[in-house]
């Protein structure tokens, strides 16, 4: 994805046609097409007044989405990944990929007992049902 495809793009998030992109940034229509269609590259004072518009500068020169412009989920999300221990980060990202197994998780204790496929962010409580077995 170029420039102009990634300009365009955050453009079209914002809901703003070529010229009122032109107008928030102060310069022309002519010279917005031009941008987006990589032909030209904007001034400093351009991606300034963009930004101040709400477009993701950072994405827009790099790709990259910047975290300021993430939703609130997806901010928490992010943060909360951040934040965890490898084994809860491969359970994010298990889950975030559809893995067909997500991480193991074993509970030990009196019970003993584990179970699969379980992805955890934030606080979950698990009801273990059913009746101890009888040893003998």
């Amino acid at each position: 994805m170029t420039f102009g495809d990634r300009l365009r793009e955050e453009r079209e998030r914002l809901g703003a046609t070529q010229p009122v992109l032109a107008e928030m940034a102060g310069t022309t229509k002519k010279s917005q097409i031009d941008y987006e269609k990589n032909s030209a590259q904007p001034k400093s004072g351009y991606l300034a007044a963009i930004a101040q518009a709400g477009a993701d500068v950072q994405y827009i020169l790099t790709g990259v989405r910047s975290a300021s412009t993430l939703a609130a989920d997806e901010r928490l999300l992010l943060e909360r990944y951040r934040a965890a221990a490898p084994a809860g980060k491969d359970a994010i990202l298990g889950a975030a990929i559809g893995r067909e197994q997500a991480a193991r998780v074993v509970i030990h204790g009196e019970v003993g007992q584990s179970f699969g496929d379980a992805a955890t962010i934030g606080d979950v409580s698990f009801t273990m049902g059913g009746k101890k077995k009888p040893k003998g």
